[in-house]
């Protein structure tokens, strides 16, 4: 229509070089060309060129002019094309279509462009003054910038902005109608023939791994459908070789969380169909997979930490000649998040795991999103098609400067012929169509339109805008969304931040506490320059990711900003000081003293005084992309050196990392902000087994202790120098203890680099063996090369710490982070040969004597060890208990080596190792047996993870909880946890205050003295290391949270400490024993483990302190003052451990045994001793069990002196503890549940004066609703 030789292919027969019925027109002195071109098209043979040699100038340029005609006036058309920069730089106004005898002007290319086709639109009408005499509309095509440019297929059609997807063709747009459930039976796992199926196959875009190799490989087919029951998944998967539910290499059965690890699918379902680069709180991911066994089958959901009940999520998965089939329905009530009745439109992605032996191989996805990174942007978008009309529009809700989205028309066949338009309107009333010209709708059945839109917000004011679909002047469907005006916002916040300060230093002229208020305006301040960096990278690129985080600080400063204020005002009123009075640190000695932490303090009036303390800050890597250091925060850093790291300048101009280079932050520099948070430590994290490979230093087989690190390297010529690692590291101490910071250091020795293994290539792990790493080890940590190299760096890097002037800034040394020795992967020579050697001088190398403890046949030592890794399996009962029990040895002994080589170094350093904390016994399978390594460690130290919104309660609190206390028990030392997992990798979900300050306050009362929490690190976008993305850098308020823990730590130590002090009455066996030998079963009831952990979780809701009791502290018969030991189906432990809890029990003490217990040695053989018990079963999902242990405790111990009661009975999932403090007791009481309960403290003791909540310094009644993640530290004071 219109356009004649729009697409070019034809040339003039006159000049070749020129198209058919176009003509060029240079002005006056331009120089430059319109021809043809075969180099540049879209389609076809050829497209048109233009060329412009010179700078811009007014009325210069190089036209293609045309003239057409056939077109109605007054009637809407569109004149679409494709455009490309070739080359040049482009400014101005670029490449220009005038239109119409009007020369009417539309700009294609206005700046710079991406050097690739891009297809253009242009809307317009004819009137009578853009036809000349002829009958014919013009149309001119100018180039006025330098540059090569070109314009293909330009075509005139009549207006109509919507798409048509046919049925065929919606899986191409990632969109798909979601029909009712068919009411006709459909066989046994198939998918129904009357619903889309939509195709998964192995192709390069949709896998993870080129190892995945075709379609028999792995491939899958999937529908979806609907009814009141839920929405039905049907999942056909195509797999070549299945592996289910189990562990490849111990073969023993996995946890459903883990079932990623084997065959199995993962869905994600978007509710709020938000589409954002993360999860956030509507999103659900679910994982279904193929049991063990034929018989059996697997469900988990990762964003609730739980496996969904029955009546959550219905399925089956059947085995089929090919591979698997999943059919399942989610319910309404899980999926509660979905607007059924108006929007009817959900996101949906989906991934098939593929194992075929040798563990987790990869996935194909329909999107990315779930193996990658957790994102909603690109998900399948999901209608729920009732046949009615719908239109559903995928906007945020938010937008600064533009917005836009598709909108995607079902059903609206019914309302053809009616005129549709889109209309933007603001609570001011202004209002603006998104259409040239309304359109009359025509779409056939069974087809969705799309229409794409994108509008300016210059004209809205800030706040509530609308887009209403109207049909006809009728509304069909209206969708909402915020303006802000970030910049405004952020200088309304920043001007009210600076009144708050004037106010604080009248409040400190009137002697009034302030550190509390300033360590939240120090967020303020900070944050808001953050959020203004923010905005300032989104206006470069326009990136929604950017403009998300300015948004989310935004948010949470102006509440933030509501705390300060109301925090200012209950300072000014002078009625309770010393609520707001803090104790900070001072650089000075740190002596442990009863196991924890004491050291100078200064208060808010300058009094000092040596008193307990507690450490908090945050993991900062440098190393992984970070784009900018925060200059506050709690400050307690994990710092990574090494191979891609060198200080530059002086203290308050370096540079971490070459990503740094335009930061405006320095790490130095920041300290006294940090400081001014609240924070009083450092993390450095150093890799002195890395370092190595900067320097090149090359160790000759019988390298043996040569001249110091420094001597090796100096003089050596590579990207770095050691002088320079040595000055960063002075530079850097002198600066922490300038700003009254400490240093826990680690020293990463879980990794060794290539050149080593050049030399010494004893040293690798052999590819039978998995190829990869003992747990983080990727070496063989026994072989003497791996000492003598490991020990010679270590000892270098402690003795250049201990020589520098402010070595006392280091608190502690780490000597390895997450340790952990995957016992498996036993089929190493070392490993193998090691361990026959153990077994040898065990029996006396006598076969023989093995064997009759065994109850085996073997002719030798060497028949012990099956040939390969999956012989050892836990029904080889003795050999896996030996095994492990030996990993465990030799683990601990390993670390105590390289524990005394820093000794040796430095004889005053504390040194520690942190494993992860693996439930109550899981840490078994890693080799860590938490009583062994107490034995050398001078701290308790642990990973932990704790996420909000999970699991079985408010936050997964458990864990934590669990592990401090064993630990304690273990070793009657504070915690250090230098890696504080608070929230989730890349979480996205708005993280409450309330959660985090409760995550942190409860793990002090649990006998944490030192936090880094994981992490601090602003990222970019296009960052590599996406999990630390959505974390606390970003998060004003988690760390006001985190500022605030700390500070009511440090000024309720001394309560605190009384809980740390506190003798446990009541205690749960710890048995490497049993945790080796009674941790396989795969129902939980049955599995020590799982005991353990249940009977931990009643007995926290019971107000007792728990402590752990270990076979080794009961075979010395350090039973301190227990009143009663639980052993939770603990069926094998040490004879010794028998024998011991018969004397407990006779001198009238209790053991509880939940299921069997206290039945077998390791060898299988009964005890000799029977010990008297107070057996309760082990009911399926331990019902009932909380009511009969608190029975069987009270019967033995009495009731507690006040008791906290829900509707009179135990507070499940209310945390509460009540230890003796002088005269009265400390209670400390949390909420974990999803909502508030009324709870009653029944106090039998006579009190002075009321109960007073200690944090928030406000009476307490003995009946008042607790509000979940509220902790309370409450003093009843007693009259004797």
């Amino acid at each position: 229509m219109g356009i004649g030789n729009g697409s070019f292919e034809y040339a003039d027969p006159n000049n070749p070089t020129l198209p058919l019925e176009w003509a060029p027109w240079l002005s006056p002195d331009a120089e430059g060309t319109v021809e043809l071109t075969a180099q540049e098209k879209t389609e076809g043979q050829r497209s048109l060129q233009m060329t412009y040699k010179q700078g811009w100038q007014a009325d210069r340029w190089v036209r293609a002019v045309h003239r057409f005609s056939g077109l109605e006036l007054g009637v809407p058309y569109s004149l679409t094309g494709w455009a490309k920069q070739v080359s040049g730089e482009g400014a101005h106004r670029g490449l220009i279509l005038f239109l119409g005898n009007r020369w009417t002007c539309f700009d294609l290319l206005a700046d710079q462009w991406e050097k690739a086709w891009k297809q253009f639109t242009v809307p317009f009408t004819l009137n009578p003054d853009d036809i000349d005499a002829s009958g014919n509309v013009l149309l001119v095509v100018q180039l006025d910038v330098p540059g090569v440019y070109c314009i293909d297929d330009l075509r005139i059609q009549p207006y109509n902005p919507i798409e048509i997807v046919p049925a065929q063709r919606l899986a191409e747009k990632k969109v798909y109608l979601v029909r009712q459930e068919p009411a006709a039976a459909t066989p046994a796992a198939s998918i129904p023939s009357d619903l889309p199926v939509y195709s998964i196959g192995a192709d390069t875009e949709h896998k993870s791994t080129p190892e995945i190799k075709d379609d028999q490989d792995l491939s899958a087919a999937f529908a979806l459908a609907y009814s009141d029951r839920g929405l039905h998944l049907y999942v056909d998967v195509t797999d070549d070789a299945i592996v289910a539910g189990q562990d490849y290499l111990s073969l023993t059965p996995i946890k459903a969380e883990g079932m990623y690890n084997c065959d199995s699918i993962q869905i994600a379902i978007d509710q709020g169909l938000d589409r954002t680069p993360h999860w956030d709180g509507n999103d659900q991911e679910i994982g279904l997979a193929p049991g063990p066994t034929p018989e059996t089958q697997l469900a988990w959901c990762w964003t609730i930490g739980r496996a969904p009940t029955a009546r959550e999520c219905d399925f089956t998965v059947t085995r089929t000649a090919k591979g698997y089939f999943i059919e399942a329905v989610l319910s309404w009530t899980f999926l509660n998040a979905i607007d059924r009745k108006d929007r009817r439109a959900f996101g949906f992605n989906l991934i098939v795991n593929d194992n075929d032996g040798q563990g987790r191989k990869g996935w194909i996805f329909l999107s990315k999103g779930i193996g990658d990174a957790k994102s909603t942007e690109d998900n399948l978008i999901a209608i729920l098609d009732d046949g009615q009309p719908n239109v559903v529009g995928v906007f945020k809700k938010e937008y600064v400067g533009g917005a836009g989205g598709p909108l995607f028309l079902c059903g609206m066949d019914q309302l053809n012929g009616r005129r549709f338009d889109v209309v933007v309107e603001d609570q001011a009333g202004r209002r603006k169509s998104l259409l040239y010209h309304p359109i009359q709708l025509d779409l056939p059945t069974n087809a969705v339109g799309r229409l794409d839109t994108a509008f300016g917000l210059d004209e809205f004011q800030s706040g509530p805008i609308a887009v209403r679909c109207l049909a006809d002047d009728l509304p069909v469907k209206t969708f909402d969304f915020c303006k802000l005006d970030v910049k405004e916002t952020i200088e309304s916040i920043e001007k009210q931040t600076a009144d708050l300060w004037e106010r604080t230093t009248e409040l400190q002229r009137r002697g009034l506490p302030t550190g509390y208020l300033q360590s939240k305006l120090a967020v303020l301040s900070s944050q808001a320059r953050f959020a203004r960096d923010n905005l300032a990278d989104y206006q470069a690129n326009g990136s929604a990711y950017y403009l998300g985080k300015a948004t989310r600080r935004i948010s949470e400063l102006e509440s933030l900003l509501a705390m300060a204020k109301a925090e200012c005002d209950a300072i000014a009123e002078d009625r309770i000081t010393d609520r707001f009075r803090t104790y900070r640190y001072v650089s000075s000695p740190i002596a442990m003293v009863d196991g924890y932490p004491n050291a100078k303090t200064v208060d808010d009036f300058g009094h000092t005084a040596v008193r307990p303390v507690v450490f908090n800050g945050y993991c900062m890597n440098i190393d992984w992309n970070i784009d900018t250091h925060p200059a506050e925060g709690t400050a307690v850093f994990v710092k990574e050196n090494g191979e891609t790291v060198e200080a530059a300048g002086d203290v308050g101009e370096i540079v971490d990392s070459p990503n740094l280079a335009n930061s405006s932050m320095s790490f130095f520099a920041n300290l006294p902000l940090f400081k001014a948070m609240g924070g009083n430590a450092m993390i450095e994290m150093c890799k002195p087994t890395w370092a190595a490979q900067v320097y090149n230093l090359d160790f000759p087989p019988n390298f043996a202790q040569p001249q110091s690190l420094y001597e090796m390297a100096k003089g050596i010529k590579g990207p770095f120098y050691y002088n320079s690692f040595r000055d960063r590291f002075s530079r850097f101490y002198q600066s922490a203890y300038d700003s009254d910071f400490i240093i826990t250091y680690n020293l990463w020795a879980v990794h060794l680099l290539p050149w080593v293994y050049d030399a010494h290539p004893e040293l690798r792990i052999p590819s039978e063996c998995g190829g990869g790493s003992f747990g983080w080890f990727n070496y063989q940590i026994n072989t003497p090369a791996a000492k003598r190299i490991l020990g010679f760096l270590v000892e270098n890097v402690v003795r250049e710490i201990r020589d520098d002037p402010h070595a006392n800034v280091v608190h502690s040394i780490d000597i390895a982070n997450e340790t952990a020795f995957t016992g498996g992967l036993y089929d190493s020579p070392v490993q193998r040969a090691m361990f026959l050697t153990h077994l040898k001088a065990k029996y006396g190398e006598d076969i023989g004597t093995l064997n009759a403890v065994w109850k085996t046949q073997f002719r030798s030592f060497e028949e012990i060890l099956p040939e390969n890794v999956q012989g050892l399996v836990p029904e080889n009962r003795v050999l896996w208990w030996e095994w492990h029990i030996w990993a465990q040895e030799m683990f601990s002994d390993w670390h105590q080596w390289l524990a005394d080589v820093v000794r040796e170094a430095w004889p005053a350093a504390r040194v520690y190792a942190k494993p992860i904390a693996a439930g109550f016994a899981r840490s078994y399978s890693g080799s860590v047996d938490f009583e062994r390594f107490a034995e050398w460690s001078d701290l308790n130290s642990c990973d932990v993870f704790l996420y909000y919104n999970e699991g079985d309660y408010r936050c997964t609190w458990l864990d934590a909880a669990l592990n401090y206390d064993l630990l304690c028990s273990l070793k009657p030392a504070a915690i250090i946890n230098a890696e504080n997992h608070i929230i989730r990798d890349a979480e996205g979900r708005d993280i409450p205050y309330d959660y985090v300050y409760a995550c942190l306050f409860q793990q002090y009362m649990h006998g944490l003295a030192l936090s880094s929490t994981w992490s601090w690190m602003e990222q970019r976008e296009d960052s590599g290391y996406h999990h630390t993305k959505g974390l606390f850098a970003e998060r004003p308020m988690c760390i006001a949270a985190l500022n605030q823990a700390t500070l009511d730590a440090n000024r309720l130590i001394h309560e605190i400490k009384a809980f740390f002090d506190a003798k446990p009455q009541i205690a749960i066996l710890y048995s490497p024993t049993a945790m080796i030998k009674d941790t396989q079963y795969p129902r939980p009831e049955d599995n020590y483990d799982a005991a353990g952990i249940e009977a931990y979780k009643q007995l926290s809701f019971m107000g007792h302190k728990i402590g752990f009791i270990s076979e080794k502290q009961i075979a010395r018969g350090e039973f301190g003052e227990l009143e009663v030991i639980v052993a939770p189906n603990a069926v094998h432990v040490l004879p010794a451990t028998a024998e011991r809890l018969m004397e407990f029990t006779g001198r009238g003490k209790a053991v509880i045994s939940i299921g069997r217990s206290l039945a077998k040695d390791p060898y299988e053989n009964h005890l000799e001793f029977s010990v008297p018990m107070v057996e309760l079963a082990a009911n399926e999902k331990f019902q009932g069990l909380g009511e009969a242990m608190k029975v069987a405790v009270e019967t033995r111990m009495g009731k507690l002196p006040a008791e906290v009661t829900v509707d009179g009975g135990i507070p499940d999932g209310i945390e509460w503890r009540l230890v003796r403090d002088g005269d009265g007791y400390l209670l400390n009481i949390v909420n974990y549940n999803r909502d508030a309960r009324e709870v009653a403290i029944d106090h039998r003791i006579k009190m002075k004066d009321e109960m007073l909540d200690l944090i928030r310094h406000e009476p307490v009644s003995s009946a008042f609703v607790l509000e979940p993640l509220r902790p309370m530290l409450i003093r009843m004071r007693g009259l004797e």
